[in-house]
């Protein structure tokens, strides 16, 4: 019989067994290092906790409540090493705010992006 603990993430409780504690607080805690020094720390934080808590929901049903190893490497695989964000944070970021084809003044890859609207399911964002 394995013991379980109860998490709070982003205001979700949730209840993983102890394997699966140590492995998701030893991934947040990488993550926080990560961040320790930025500016937005806390609010980086704060989302990235949120998205592991829709990908926990995700994984409870109501005949098992517990989350185990294996859900918490998954979402750390859809979430990614702590080495990918530092990977990402190095690149340098493209201008997305137009939606037709545009080119970085560094000679990165040109994107063409295009925005859609659905008139069946209008959204406010």
């Amino acid at each position: 019989m394995k013991k379980t603990v109860q998490v709070n993430l982003s205001g979700q409780v949730f209840t993983l067994d102890e394997d699966a504690y140590e492995l998701l607080s030893g991934y947040l805690k990488q993550i926080g290092r990560l961040y320790e020094r930025s500016a937005g720390k806390d609010e980086i934080l704060s989302d990235i906790e949120s998205r592991i808590a829709e990908l926990l929901i995700s994984y409870q049903t109501e005949l098992r409540e517990v989350i185990s190893t294996g859900e918490v490497q998954k979402v750390i695989e859809i979430m990614g090493r702590p080495e990918q964000f530092e990977e990402e944070a190095d690149e340098p970021m493209a201008d997305t705010t137009s939606t037709s084809s545009s080119s970085s003044s560094s000679g990165a890859e040109n994107r063409s992006r295009r925005l859609y609207r659905d008139g069946e399911r209008p959204v406010i964002g």
